[in-house]
């Protein structure tokens, strides 16, 4: 085995200074974790979600059925929000399913690896830090939710014993891997490494602030990468148009979130409770544009090299 290079030793230093760093200010400054969430939501989230133009481009034909699909694609997010609005708690259970197995989507082939991956974040945190969670929870619906929290933690636990079946599967028959068309093959390895990196952040984070790293730092610039290789390798898109595009996006949901910073009075911005209205909100507005990304990214399975 080769030692690290000092490439790989500059960036273990910086993620670790990183991580430090986020441990000392989270706890100074216990908001850290939903502005995180928040911020990355509205600046990663929504550029990797606007990238689904990329995918409606290049697969319909012509450019005229793809625009009538993506009317379509922001109708069925203004039904999901709105269905989603009529009550936070189901909201909440069919964003865990729909997350659970939109961030497993990279082991599409194998539905074990899959769950167990895409679980990993959601299902970690309330092994680890139940009571945290539960509060959480309580504070954003402003009622009794302990259904909720107990049904959650029964698939914690279901989850628990997936993984520990993939891990034992790992162990006695070797890493399986999937050959993909774009020449990467992820295996049982990598999968159960992606799950120890989250069951550490999981130990060190809150889950708010745990969750957003994942899917800021992870999964949407994992997603925006696949797309970008994707579109390289069929062509026929403007490479460019798309990236000034999605920086567009990226800029206006960054005004965005620094109205609401304005918006928002002193004590919403740095006291030590979470703002149950926003966080609220937000859990609904996510839950209805992951309804249409699910469909679209699981469409285009094979247009992205699955």
């Amino acid at each position: 085995m080769q030692p690290p290079t000092l490439t790989q030793w500059r960036n273990a230093t910086f993620l670790g200074t990183l991580l430090i760093s986020l441990y000392a200010l989270e706890h100074q400054w216990p908001l850290l974790g939903l502005w995180l969430f928040v911020g990355f939501s509205l600046t990663l989230g929504m550029g990797h979600g606007a990238l689904d133009m990329v995918l409606l481009l290049g697969q319909f034909k012509p450019t005229s059925r793809a625009m009538v699909l993506g009317t379509m694609y922001l109708g069925l997010t203004l039904v999901s929000g709105w269905l989603f609005s009529l009550s936070f708690a189901w909201a909440l259970v069919v964003l865990l399913v729909m997350s659970v197995w939109h961030f497993g989507e990279a082991y599409a082939q194998r539905v074990a690896l899959r769950l167990a991956v895409g679980g990993a974040s959601l299902m970690a945190p309330i092994l680890i830090q139940k009571n945290a969670l539960g509060q959480l929870l309580q504070d954003t619906a402003n009622r009794d939710l302990s259904w909720l929290l107990n049904v959650w933690s029964g698939l914690a636990w279901a989850w628990a014993g997936l993984v520990f079946l993939v891990l034992l599967r790992s162990i006695t028959n070797g890493p399986h891997r999937v050959a993909l068309d774009d020449g990467t093959t992820p295996s049982g390895n990598s999968a159960l490494l992606e799950i120890g990196m989250v069951f550490c952040l999981s130990l060190v984070f809150s889950p708010l602030l745990q969750f957003a790293l994942y899917f800021g730092l992870f999964h949407c610039t994992t997603h925006i990468a696949r797309v970008r290789r994707a579109a390289l390798r069929h062509q026929g898109l403007p490479i460019a148009l798309i990236t000034w595009a999605w920086v567009g996006v990226m800029l206006l949901t960054a005004v965005l979130l620094a109205a609401l910073w304005s918006w928002l009075p002193n004590a919403g911005r740095w006291a030590s409770q979470v703002d149950a209205q926003m966080l609220h909100w937000l859990v609904v507005a996510l839950g209805a544009v992951t309804v249409p990304h699910l469909l679209l990214v699981g469409y285009s399975d094979r247009w992205l090299g699955r």
